[in-house]
């Protein structure tokens, strides 16, 4: 399993019979949901090979063992029950940390169709299209992600770190700032994961996103208090936690440069 793709997501998640009766024709909730009936494990070749080499692995730490029981958990409740929302989404969230993107963004659909009113798989199945650059989609969905949930931290920094790769600083900010509001959460959903902010990210993409305005002095204070130290508290999936690796070199920069520019 890999434990940090620095400045993406990174790392691993999954695991009520839901039928609804309607008065014209009492048809289930199920019928009206592509691919419920068949909400046992359906995946590519290659997102197979993927699945396959993290399994081969994943036994060999307490973590890893936790993650594939909830897996497996996962595929036998939607074998019996395909709306179970709870497992489909669950077992998105794991293939989305694997890098079974496609795979992921399936359970999660299913997810939305049979609770629509679920934001964390709105802002799960945005961060799928943004692995896969579909920026327009992830949009979309961290936009209905904050109507259902405006305190989520999970997806105002998606939504940040979305206007930032699409050349929109200070959409981002705003974001960002909100971010550091005390009505803002950032929720975890598996053992062993750190939050979002772990890692002091919300700072560090205020940095960038002053400094991509040409805001100097703005940009610097932000990197500065994204270099705290983080919380030792122990963990090891990053599925929306990033530990940039350039913070320090950017301040360097922005600091070397900036004499350099109150003498021109």
């Amino acid at each position: 399993m890999s434990e940090g793709r620095k400045s993406k997501r990174t790392t691993l998640g999954q695991i009520s019979v839901l039928t609804f009766m309607f008065c014209a024709g009492q048809a289930s909730v199920g019928s009206l949901i592509p691919g419920a009936s068949s909400a046992a494990l359906a995946i590519s070749s290659s997102e197979d090979q993927v699945l396959s080499r993290w399994k081969q692995t994943a036994e060999s730490t307490s973590m890893g063992a936790a993650l594939l029981q909830i897996l497996n958990d996962c595929n036998r409740s939607l074998a019996i029950n395909s709306l179970n929302a709870r497992a489909s989404f669950r077992r998105g969230y794991l293939f989305g940390i694997l890098g079974c993107t496609y795979s992921a963004i399936s359970d999660l659909s299913r997810t939305i169709a049979i609770t629509p009113s679920d934001s964390r798989a709105y802002t799960e199945r945005a961060l799928c299209y943004m692995d896969l650059r579909q920026y327009d989609r992830a949009l979309v969905d961290l936009n209905r992600a904050l109507q259902l949930q405006p305190n989520s931290g999970n997806a105002r920094l998606a939504r940040a770190r979305l206007a930032l790769a699409t050349g929109r600083p200070q959409w981002a900010i705003e974001d960002l700032r909100n971010c550091q509001g005390g009505n803002v959460s950032f929720e975890v959903e598996l053992p062993g994961e750190y939050s979002a902010n772990h890692y002091n990210a919300v700072s560090y993409y205020l940095g960038t996103a002053y400094e991509a305005m040409g805001q100097t002095g703005p940009a610097i204070s932000a990197y500065k208090e994204s270099l705290k130290i983080a919380d030792p508290t122990p963990g090891y999936l990053h599925r929306y936690a990033e530990q940039p690796g350039d913070g320090k070199q950017r301040l360097a920069h922005l600091q070397h440069s900036q004499p350099l520019a109150r003498g021109l």
